[in-house]
């Protein structure tokens, strides 16, 4: 692990911290910002995921995101807690195939579902690149390859780095995918954090409110998109702030309302004064809420496209699917923050 290559500020390293520990066998990297008090911690050996993000509020410790509860649930439910990064594809791909170009691919498919689900990387070690400290806040940069294996299940090659950085009660993420081979890739990018809901013990989640400034989401059968689009009226209309009161969700929202080229979903706990926020820049066109009934959970998750990019786009429809020429890059922020 490389340490920054810029040197800290007598301020700049009293209040932001790097640390390296472990947890469960693996290695645990923990940003903080002592002067805020919040913390973020970083497993890259499992996907790179941020497991959890603390906020003080007074005496008590905020944990904003769901976090693994056992070393069992960390290794093998990587998809359950924290913010699970989804690449090269976010959610599902219909029966595990898509067709690019002429060629049909076959991607790894849980016998469960039927459909290849969540990317690749969610698993997968990354390589730490560097650590460090700077005016900006704490951060950490790794990455991760696909395509380079013999028995890879992605046939592109490919590289994604992923820069997480904490600064007061606000975490950011910065990716990039790089096509580092010598044909034409398709991808598709998303983040999936979970958020503990209700936000304190005492909490209800039925007056815990939503907002997603967006005026249409896509028609799903079997959690799949069918193609067409609905009126977000028709299904769950979160354009102002509105209550989920015992509501499952389960949807994509899209033609999203940008503010200086930003989306902005959030919810909010009216009793409690809390409130978190989910920033994405234009490079994502796609918005998934997900809001189970039997999980203490709600997840806002930024998507690039919507789920299985790859078949709509080979039907010829919009779906948001990126393609990468030999040696071009993809580039898109994310910023969460916990008000109090």
């Amino acid at each position: 692990m490389r340490r920054a290559e810029h040197p800290m500020s007598d301020d700049t390293a009293q209040r932001f911290r790097v640390g390296v520990g472990e947890l469960a066998g693996q290695q645990l990297v923990v940003l903080s910002d002592l002067e805020a008090e919040t913390q973020a911690q970083l497993v890259p050996g499992l996907g790179f995921a941020c497991i959890a993000f603390r906020v003080a509020v007074g005496d008590e410790i905020w944990p904003v995101l769901v976090e693994p509860p056992d070393a069992q649930h960390l290794v093998e439910r990587t998809s359950r807690y924290g913010i699970p990064i989804l690449f090269p594809w976010p959610n599902r791909v219909r029966g595990g195939r898509f067709t690019f170009g002429v060629t049909e691919y076959r991607l790894p498919t849980p016998s469960e579902t039927g459909n290849a689900s969540h990317g690749l990387v969610r698993e997968r070690p990354w390589l730490v690149e560097v650590t460090g400290a700077d005016a900006d806040g704490a951060f950490c940069r790794a990455s991760v390859t696909l395509g380079d294996l013999t028995d890879d299940p992605w046939p592109f090659l490919c590289r994604l780095t992923v820069e997480y950085r904490l600064h007061g009660q606000t975490l950011s993420l910065h990716a990039t995918a790089t096509n580092t081979g010598d044909v034409p890739m398709p991808m598709g990018f998303g983040l999936h954090p979970w958020f503990n809901v209700p936000f304190t013990p005492q909490g209800d989640r039925a007056t815990h409110e939503l907002l997603v400034p967006a005026d249409e989401i896509w028609e799903l059968e079997s959690n799949l998109p069918t193609g067409e689009m609905l009126a977000a009226e028709a299904v769950f209309d979160a354009q102002a702030w509105r209550p989920l009161h015992d509501t499952l969700l389960d949807d994509v929202y899209t033609n999203l309302e940008l503010e200086d080229g930003w989306f902005t979903a959030a919810l909010r706990d009216p009793s409690s004064g809390r409130e978190i926020a989910v920033r994405s820049d234009s490079a994502f066109r796609e918005h998934v809420v997900y809001a189970p009934l039997h999980l203490a959970a709600v997840c806002l998750e930024p998507y690039t496209c919507v789920t299985d990019a790859f078949n709509l786009a080979a039907r010829g429809l919009d779906a948001g699917l990126i393609v990468l020429e030999p040696g071009a890059s993809w580039q898109g922020r994310v910023v969460i923050e916990a008000r109090v």
